[in-house]
């Protein structure tokens, strides 16, 4: 348990750096991730941020919300400042760093692995190039596959059965 509880404090640069042997980085990802200055100063304490890369159009921010949540946020890349648009939460910085290492931000709407979506739902630009990953969904975000939509209890689309 303590050892669960030190990996948990550290720093996306260490975690990165622990990406299990024989594991490629993806290219979009920084080698050395930076602290976002809007992530860590005492505005957002306990939060503690790091741009993990940039791509599909955000600057991708791993975050530390308090409570053993961690975030994945997507900054739109036009925001000067640190608004995020997208945002998942995960059970620790490792499952963030393995999901956004498995994950093609230009392609694929969402990373893999998250237990709550903190955001907008996310369309990839090139969504159409992986309809396979990219399920149908509601506007709000909820899979055709899961039966309901989990915002709105009488969505339109799921009614229609339209897809997005």
């Amino acid at each position: 348990m303590r050892e669960l509880i030190q990996r948990q404090r550290q720093t996306a640069a260490e975690v990165i750096l622990e990406l299990p042997p024989g594991v490629p980085r993806a290219p979009w990802l920084d080698e050395h991730p930076a602290a976002d200055p809007y992530w860590t100063d005492e505005r957002h304490h306990p939060a503690s941020g790091w741009i993990l890369g940039r791509a599909g159009g955000c600057r991708w921010i791993m975050a530390q919300m308090g409570f053993g949540n961690w975030r994945l946020l997507g900054v739109p890349e036009e925001c000067e400042e640190s608004s995020p648009e997208y945002g998942w939460c995960f059970h620790g910085p490792a499952a963030v760093v393995l999901a956004v290492n498995a994950w093609d931000p230009e392609i694929q709407d969402e990373p893999l692995g998250w237990h709550k979506r903190a955001g907008s739902p996310r369309r990839a630009r090139m969504r159409h190039k992986d309809l396979t990953y990219n399920r149908p969904r509601c506007v709000h975000g909820s899979y055709f596959a899961d039966g309901q939509c989990a915002v709105v209890k009488f969505c339109e689309e799921f009614r229609e059965g339209r897809s997005r």
